[in-house]
């Protein structure tokens, strides 16, 4: 059994990875459950802003353009402009001293920049200007994104990181169901301007929660200095981080190739409307959410009580890596059902398998990464990760888009899923966890 939750631990840094500082040399105290939720709150408003750009966007597009490469592109929250942005905010986070600390000022000055041009986005009269105010949500958004995501490891103890992820994001796909369930009866008439201002409202009042609610650890100021390029080296020589960055690429590829085009192929593929698109993705979102929690258990803990059967043991503490791996598996077995499903039951057993999936990756992936880097440098990770995503992002869509329009179906987009995931775990299961963390 995992040690309890309440008993404050000493950080390991992981084996390879250079020392922390003195200031990330102790773990955090334990959280309590008022600031779990205070800190997922920020998802609620996070996960309204997925749905929406991931779910309906595409559908609003459609209306502008025939284009698939272009509502591919659109409909992905993260932006080529990322790649290169995203790594120095996560770099100036890491370094920031605020009187609101490192990570929250960036939720301050970005997130209602992106609410304000989301809800202005349907008043533009042309296509190019909902190009501009989609790009500027999006950009504004990720830069607030990535130092959030790197204070779950700021102000949570390592064995309480996946607790606290598949909290976030139960929350988070409560806030995709909502935004889905209220814009779906909208959805019937075309995607109104009020869609649009509901996203801003909900993004703009979870991320203050956030920023009100969580209290930062406090920090020295940062006194070191260095090249840039021996800021490089010392990420590089990070090595199972950046196998695990390789396996993330192909994983995203293989995604950003399916969820732009994912209602636009129950309508063309399946052919319920797009109301009911809207309803079905709620599936795909709900089964996310109820196994977000267990999936986070079980990785912190390595084991499961289930009424009835006894406990379920993966392994070792934390178990993240084979829980990812049994992740993979269900969004490649999803993948082929995509290339050949033809009915309502099948799109139904499709959304459930990807749910298993994207539950697993989605509550995981972070809290397996920051077994592999050093305290000290999760912002720029953080950074770095939004990078693999927003190279990734493009290319995908590109080519899924490229092909969709060439053999005219959507079915190909899976095709580009399942040869990804297989690739992916491959990869993935290289690499190596550090004994220190696997046994603590």
């Amino acid at each position: 059994m995992g040690r309890p939750l309440d008993a404050p631990r000493p950080a390991r840094e992981p084996a390879g990875v250079p020392a922390g500082t003195a200031a990330a040399s102790l773990e955090p105290a334990p959280l309590g459950v008022r600031q779990m939720l205070a800190y997922a709150a920020g998802e609620l408003g996070a996960g309204a802003f997925y749905a929406f750009t991931n779910a309906a966007l595409p559908l609003f597009l459609r209306g502008l353009t025939g284009s698939d490469v272009l509502i591919g592109l659109l409909s992905s929250t993260r932006s080529i402009a990322g790649a290169v942005i995203q790594p120095v905010v996560g770099v100036w986070s890491d370094r920031a001293r605020t009187r609101f600390g490192r990570r929250r000022p960036f939720l301050l000055a970005a997130v209602p920049l992106a609410a304000v041009s989301l809800a202005l986005t349907p008043f533009v009269p042309s296509l190019s200007g909902v190009i501009v105010g989609v790009v500027v949500a999006s950009l504004a958004f990720n830069i607030a994104v990535d130092p959030y995501r790197a204070l779950l490891a700021d102000i949570t103890p390592r064995r309480q990181r996946a607790t606290l992820s598949s909290v976030a994001t139960v929350v988070q796909f409560c806030g995709q169901v909502g935004t889905t369930l209220a814009v779906a009866p909208m959805g019937h008439g075309g995607i109104p301007p009020a869609a649009f201002l509901l996203v801003a409202v909900v993004l703009v009042a979870g991320f203050a929660a956030t920023f009100l609610g969580v209290r930062e650890p406090v920090l020295a100021a940062e006194r070191q200095r260095f090249t840039v390029g021996e800021y490089v080296a010392s990420l590089l020589a990070c090595r199972e981080a950046m196998k695990f960055f390789l396996g993330l690429f192909v994983l995203f590829f293989g995604l950003n190739a399916v969820v732009p085009f994912l209602t636009l192929y129950a309508v063309n593929e399946i052919g319920v409307s797009a109301g009911e698109a809207l309803y079905l993705f709620v599936i795909l979102v709900a089964v996310t959410g109820i196994l977000a929690v267990p999936f986070g258990r079980l990785g912190d803990q390595g084991e499961l009580p289930v009424p009835g059967i006894g406990r379920l043991r993966i392994g070792p503490a934390p178990a993240y890596q084979p829980l990812i791996a049994v992740g993979v598996v269900c969004l490649g077995m999803a993948a082929l059902l995509g290339t050949v499903a033809r009915d309502l039951p099948h799109l139904l057993l499709l959304e459930l398998l990807a749910g298993v999936g994207n539950a697993a990756l989605s509550v995981l992936w972070w809290p397996l990464l920051t077994t592999l880097i050093p305290r000290e440098k999760t912002g720029v990770f953080a950074g770095l990760s939004a990078t693999v995503q927003s190279i990734a992002l493009p290319l995908s869509v590109v080519l899924s888009g490229f092909l969709i329009d060439t053999f005219d179906t959507y079915r190909v987009a899976f095709v580009v899923l399942a040869a990804a995931s297989v690739a992916a775990l491959a990869i993935l299961l290289y690499v190596r966890v550090p004994r220190s963390t696997a046994s603590s």
